[in-house]
């Protein structure tokens, strides 16, 4: 769950507890009986968990099943940028994968690193700096969990520019780091 989130907060049994609340930006949401609770960075099991816990305790009810849907993720798109064919922002549902989001975004363009770098919304001071493999042994290695609200970036290879006195001068990209003279 993530600020801007829109939640639907209902107990069992008890109809007049039905609730839509949007989560705020510093990640809480306010809720009758209980007041501000912060659900930001949980799941919605972990929520639901401690609004039966405050609702017990609270004396408001007596063993309340509290059930939690999301109506509306606000975090749920990733941004893949750099060297890919269709840069954007694309939805995530479900669990996806590095190699899903690059697919989405139609693949790296001829200028692209073996470099990508993902920032993940709940880190973003640590961006994790990925090599990118399409061997099979090495793909599952390059193939990582991404997340709501992440930042894909795919970096430019480097390039060597031949000029002078040769039969085609031109720039040449390094997409093999071991390639010499």
């Amino acid at each position: 769950i993530g600020g801007g989130d829109l939640l639907l907060v209902t107990v069992f049994g008890a109809s007049d507890y039905n609730h839509e609340v949007r989560v705020a930006g510093d990640g809480s949401v306010n809720l009758p009986f209980i007041g501000p609770v912060q659900v930001a960075g949980l799941t919605i099991r972990e929520v639901a968990s401690d609004l039966q816990v405050r609702l017990s305790e609270g004396g408001y009810f007596n063993n309340p099943q509290v059930g939690i849907f999301v109506k509306e993720y606000a975090t749920q798109g990733v941004s893949v940028l750099g060297e890919v064919q269709k840069p954007g922002i694309y939805p995530l549902l479900g669990a996806r994968t590095l190699f899903d989001l690059l697919s989405a975004a139609q693949g790296t363009t001829q200028t692209a690193s073996d470099k990508v770098s993902i920032t993940h919304r709940d880190r973003p001071q640590h961006p994790e700096v990925i090599k990118l493999s399409y061997d099979v042994k090495d793909s599952a290695q390059s193939n990582v969990p991404v997340f709501p609200g992440d930042t894909i970036v795919v970096q430019k290879a480097g390039m060597v520019y031949v000029v002078g006195e040769v039969q085609k001068p031109s720039g040449i990209v390094m997409a093999n780091p071991n390639l010499t003279v």
